[in-house]
């Protein structure tokens, strides 16, 4: 409901603080403590040392992610002559492509979470023989129909009435199914290339 804050509230230094600890809980702790739930630790939601690896993985696929749509964007500022539909397409390849990107990352995704698997094993992605078509397939699937949802559901400004704040509320299920769909696609990749550690 961010949106619909007063924006005297959002400017202040007291709001900027409280989204900046919901932004590192939503983009770090959370999905930290789902996988782990998942994986059924004990102490789901207790940090490890993993913790300070697996926010550095998650840095890196937001650099991935926001190189490549900065590269979108810096092709149409540097001159190219481009239709505005043909600029949201060129973002959506973008994203898909930080997406395809990613898989190779996955299994230490939630490998670091869980313990499981160690950023100092060489051969951590050497599991994934056999299974790696399978998980790209799966989250190039995943990740176009989020993107094409979010255009479906792009808002309009913003206004505190129903249309708005229902249309607000889809985009955000939206992203949790997707969130949800890559934390345990991300447990299955880790636990599939530890079992083919072990062999």
């Amino acid at each position: 409901m961010q949106p619909f804050l007063p924006p005297e509230f959002r400017s202040s230094e007291a709001a900027s603080a409280v989204l900046a600890l919901f932004e590192f809980l939503a983009r770090f702790w959370l999905p930290y403590l789902l996988i782990r739930a998942m994986a059924k630790e004990a102490r789901p939601a207790m940090p490890t040392l993993g913790f300070l690896v697996f926010v550095a993985i998650a840095l890196l696929f937001s650099l991935v992610e926001g190189a490549l749509i900065a590269g979108a964007h810096g092709f149409v500022l540097g001159g190219a002559s481009i239709d505005p539909r043909d600029m949201l397409r060129l973002i959506f390849v973008a994203e898909l492509a930080a997406a395809v990107i990613l898989v190779r990352f996955m299994p230490l995704y939630a490998g670091t979470a869980t313990g499981i698997l160690s950023p100092l094993e060489p051969h951590w992605w050497r599991g994934m023989k056999g299974g790696a078509l399978g998980l790209l397939g799966a989250v190039i699937i995943v990740t176009g129909l989020a993107l094409l949802s979010a255009r479906l559901l792009s808002t309009p400004p913003l206004r505190f009435e129903l249309p708005s704040i229902l249309l607000l509320h889809a985009r955000q299920l939206v992203a949790a199914a997707e969130f949800l769909f890559f934390s345990a696609m991300a447990l299955a990749a880790c636990l599939y290339a530890a079992r083919g550690q072990a062999k």
